[in-house]
Parts: C-alpha cells; sequence; structure tokens
C-alpha cells in the first residue's frame, strides 16, 4: 500500500518528496483526482519530481501511484457506506455525523476566530465585495454575494474564466474586497484572480478546504475549516456553515442597512403581488 512506502521511504526523502508525500498522507481524496501536472502545481514542484517520488518510493511512475491511491479511495468509501447501511441505525449514523461537524466547529473557532473577525471587518468596511468560485464553488459565491445584498452590501458574484475575470477587475477598486471560494476543484483560475486583485490593492479572502490551494496561498485572509467526515468524502457543511456566519455577524453589525434593505425588499413583493393581480389572466398566456 501506498501509505506504508511512503513511511518505509520518509526519512530519506528530499524536502521536494516531503511535501509530496504529506499532501498525498493528509490529502488522500483530493490526491485521488490530480493529474500528475496538478499535483505537482498544488505542492509547488515541477512535474518530473512527482514522477521521481512515485518511483523513489517503488512505482513504474506516478500513474500507477495514482491508480493505487484512487482505489484505495475507493475502498475507504465503499466499506464506510456499507457499515452505514448494515447498521441500519439512521439515529447513530446522524449522531456520528452530528458529532464530527460540532468537533470541526469547536477546532476551527478555537484557532481562527482572529482570522474569521478579520475577515468580517473588512466586508463590514467594504464598498463592494467581488465574489469568485469556479465549478461547485462559484454556485456557493453567487448565494453568498445574494446574501450580502439582502443586508445592503454591494456584492457581485463571477467565474473566473478569462473575459469575465478581464472585466470584473477592471471595475475593482483598491478599498474593495475579493472573496474567494475554492470548496472543491484546483482553483487554479480563481488564484490567479486573487493575485491580480491583491496587486491592485483589495483585501483578498479565500474560504478554502484546502490551505495548499493556490487562491489560499495567495489571499491575505485564508480561512481553511475542515471538512473531514468518517466517510472519508470532503464534507460542503462546515464552508457553508462558515459563510453563513460570517453572514449573520455582518447582519449583527449591519442592522438599520440589514432592516432598511429587507424592508424594501418586502415593498417590492407586494408591488409586485399588487401588479399580478391587476394583470388580466388572458395577458399571461
Amino acid at each position: 500500500m501506498f501509505q506504508t512506502r511512503i513511511w518505509e521511504a520518509y526519512n530519506s526523502l528530499t524536502p521536494g518528496f516531503r511535501r509530496l508525500a504529506d499532501f498525498i498522507v493528509n490529502n488522500t481524496v483530493e490526491a485521488a483526482f490530480l493529474t500528475a501536472v496538478e499535483l505537482a502545481r498544488r505542492v509547488d514542484v515541477d512535474q518530473a519530481t512527482v514522477v521521481r517520488f512515485a518511483q523513489e518510493i517503488g512505482y513504474p511512475g506516478y500513474r500507477e501511484l495514482s491508480r493505487e491511491i484512487k482505489q484505495y479511495v475507493q475502498d475507504q468509501i465503499t466499506i464506510n457506506y456499507r457499515r452505514g447501511e448494515g447498521n441500519h441505525q439512521e439515529e447513530e449514523i446522524i449522531h456520528t455525523l452530528y458529532q464530527n461537524l460540532n468537533q470541526n466547529l469547536q477546532h476551527y473557532f478555537a484557532t481562527d476566530i482572529p482570522l474569521v473577525a478579520r475577515a468580517i471587518k473588512a466586508l463590514h468596511q467594504a464598498p463592494r465585495v467581488w465574489v469568485v468560485g469556479e465549478t461547485i464553488s462559484h454556485n456557493l459565491a453567487q448565494i453568498f454575494a445574494e446574501e450580502l445584498k439582502c443586508i445592503g452590501i454591494q456584492a457581485a458574484a463571477f467565474k473566473p474564466t478569462l473575459t469575465e475575470a478581464a472585466v470584473m477587475l477592471e471595475q475593482m477598486q483598491s478599498n474593495d474586497v475579493l472573496f474567494a471560494f475554492a470548496v472543491v476543484g484546483i482553483g487554479l483560475d480563481t488564484g490567479y484572480v486573487v493575485k491580480l486583485a491583491r496587486q491592485r490593492g483589495l483585501t483578498t479572502i479565500c474560504l478554502t478546504s484546502y490551505g495548499t490551494m493556490l487562491p489560499a496561498r495567495e489571499a491575505e485572509i485564508a480561512l481553511v475549516p475542515s471538512t473531514k467526515t468518517s466517510l472519508s468524502v470532503p464534507s460542503f457543511a462546515i464552508p457553508m456553515m462558515l459563510t453563513s456566519f460570517i453572514w449573520e455577524a455582518l447582519t449583527t453589525l449591519r442592522p438599520e442597512q440589514s432592516a432598511q434593505t429587507a424592508i424594501q425588499t418586502f415593498e417590492n413583493i407586494s408591488a409586485l403581488r399588487t401588479l399580478r393581480a391587476e394583470t388580466p389572466s388572458f395577458a399571461v398566456h
């Protein structure tokens, strides 16, 4: 098994090889889905080093190592799911997941409250907040941007594509805040946007599952809550709860703006309902 080979060779590994070993052991699920090029970028080594590392611990090349990591992850997920199915104890499963979630939250807030407070302060003081994310992280970015609008904060979500990112970067001002989501995937394009935004003087914040991801390394404030679960599958629960926590804190800091925005929203809804009621039914078809 690859873990055994890594630990047997660990003391004789070069610093670059050790970074690869640490990443694979500590982030096995993520490593299973990375190519040699992607793994090299995540650990900040060249692709040849990844191949040589695999050979150093006894594999013909990285492809064979990657295949074994994928099989290990698949086996672990299957075993854990079968345990749950065999017990047929839904309440016990819920209790276990809740304990895991609670432990992750307690551990994170026991150590990183100052970072979260810095992020909240920056968001509270920002004239505008730009929220970026790719793939599933873009969905979280859209939700967060809409939540910020609900409490009177000017916010816009976007994908870090070449064209869209270029347009958004042109509109950013040095006193704005860029908030990046990098919960899954590689996040390279998001990382490039974070880097350019920081060069332009923006306060940059990244909420991520892995502190080694490029957006987290480039951001001024990196929020890295644990996403580990008993099923060996990264959880979205902690990042989503942390996002909600930040929004609630901002709501508390902006009571008048939040109330005013809420009142205006309800008034608009009432006006739209009135218009809908006055519209003849035939006009809808």
